[in-house]
């Protein structure tokens, strides 16, 4: 009898501190702050993930072999693209990329020609959408 009143003392110790604790249940007490930069735009929000990325080990695999931004100059641009040097596309595709004044990119392979500023591809002298 004597392990009884011990569990019962012990239960309304524990009442009585769950009363303390909850005692603000009903009311609303809580706040929140606006956290800094938690309204970021995309314009704002993807130079930050590209920085982020961009320090890390990046690797493209095309056809089995691997470049890297440590070795092959891969990176993210800030609207988050990867971008790769024309040497890469030339070499990984084994395809002919021209770049012309800084501006225009056309990729050729076989008898296929794609400029990257059309949504047409040539093939064979005959325009394919």
């Amino acid at each position: 009898m004597h392990e009884w009143k011990r569990y019962v003392w012990f239960a309304v110790i524990l009442g009585i501190l769950m009363l303390f604790k909850f005692e603000f249940i009903g009311q609303n007490l809580a706040h929140t702050e606006k956290v800094q930069g938690a309204n970021l735009r995309k314009e704002e929000w993807d130079p930050i993930i590209a920085e982020e990325v961009n320090q890390m080990y990046l690797a493209v695999h095309i056809d089995g072999r691997k470049f890297t931004n440590l070795d092959d100059g891969i990176y993210l641009d800030d609207a988050r693209r990867m971008m790769l040097p024309i040497e890469i596309l030339r070499d990984g595709f084994d395809c002919g990329a021209h770049l012309y004044d800084q501006q225009l990119l056309i990729i050729e392979k076989e008898k296929m020609c794609w400029n990257l500023n059309q949504t047409k591809i040539i093939i064979s002298g005959i325009k394919k959408k």
